[in-house]
């Protein structure tokens, strides 16, 4: 079945409000749709194939999942009653004096305990004229190295979302892993050399997952590579690779999620100042989402995303924050991470 048929699927889902997934791997072209209607919680019975949604700061055992219970041609033919609503999206953008004054105040903190602290912010909108077919399209083909992503349950909402963040990578046969420290931030263009925020801001993550795996006694190699490109910006980005056993795998993912580019580090301060000077419930920004079989297991952290009902949306964006940030320039960053998005969202408005 190919991704128009897919997107069909999608529509008639969200019309009922009946939980489903489609999503599209890194680098791949044809997506993956499966419907899961009785929402059992519980797959074992059915296929293996399941899709995984951990809110933020929600442990791997509390996850909700979506189990493949009925594909794209066999939905179109399923109309229920209409299922419940799920949980509205909040409604209330982050404003530029609010932003500024309040990072303002964190950084002031910083400078006195030192870390980091990821801190996010909402741009929030009508969305009772966008074509959501177009939306998916535009988003999807936007980024096509990402991890591309559309869902929808009673307990989350609706979620649409592009991530080129893995958290973890399994493989069962092979056991081995791989996963990566994605922070430092600065426009695609930018072609001086990165400054000593931005490489200390990745160092912390980098050193903060070493930690973790070290740990839980991993055995492992990491490695800088180039570049990694997510337009309209870029990060500096190191991949971590090692073996461990699938048992291992729920208390893996625990030590390293939130990773301090989601959250911040130390992990106990930054989700204190996170409560503090965050104004607004990150929901699923910053948890993980993952795809799951008896082969493998692939984790992406929920980055680049937007919670969206019938009539209105909330996308998310954030930076991280230390000692040395400027407010204005972290709040350029945001615009700049969610630019596209919301560029695509009003090419996708009907007039």
């Amino acid at each position: 079945m190919d991704n128009i048929d897919n997107i069909k699927a999608v529509i008639h889902c969200l019309s009922y409000n009946i939980p489903f997934v489609f999503y599209i791997l890194p680098g791949e072209t044809q997506g993956c749709f499966f419907a899961n209607p009785s929402m059992p919680g519980n797959c074992r019975s059915l296929s293996h194939r399941k899709f995984i949604i951990s809110p933020w700061l929600s442990r791997f055992e509390q996850a909700i999942t979506i189990c493949d219970e009925i594909n794209a041609s066999q939905i179109l033919d399923f109309k229920p009653e209409k299922m419940p609503e799920g949980l509205k999206p909040f409604d209330k953008s982050t404003g530029y004096d609010q932003y500024i004054e309040r990072l303002s105040i964190l950084i002031k903190h910083l400078a006195n305990r030192n870390g980091k602290t990821v801190i996010s912010r909402t741009i929030c909108g009508d969305m009772s004229n966008v074509d959501i077919q177009s939306l998916i399209k535009k988003q999807f083909e936007s980024f096509p190295k990402t991890f591309r992503y559309i869902y929808f349950t009673p307990q989350t909402g609706a979620w649409l979302g592009t991530s080129p963040e893995i958290l973890l990578e399994y493989n069962y046969k092979s056991e081995t892993f791989r996963t990566m420290a994605l922070a430092g931030t600065r426009p695609s263009d930018d072609t001086t050399p990165w400054d000593d925020k931005t490489i200390e801001e990745q160092d912390i993550v980098t050193r903060f997952i070493s930690s973790e795996l070290d740990k839980s006694g991993v055995k492992y190699t990491v490695k800088r590579m180039d570049d990694y490109i997510f337009p309209p910006v870029k990060h500096i980005c190191d991949i971590f690779t090692g073996k461990l056993q699938a048992k291992s795998l729920p208390e893996i993912i625990n030590r390293i999620n939130p990773t301090p580019a989601l959250g911040g580090y130390p992990v106990d301060n930054a989700v204190e100042d996170i409560n503090r000077f965050e104004l607004h419930p990150r929901r699923c920004y910053g948890g993980f989402v993952a795809v799951g079989d008896d082969k493998d297991f692939k984790a992406y952290v929920n980055l680049r995303c937007m919670n969206f009902s019938s009539t209105h949306y909330c996308i998310y964006t954030g930076g991280g924050i230390t000692s040395s940030s400027d407010p204005n320039a972290e709040w350029v960053e945001t615009e700049n991470k969610s630019d596209l998005l919301r560029r695509n969202i009003a090419i996708s408005t009907r007039v």
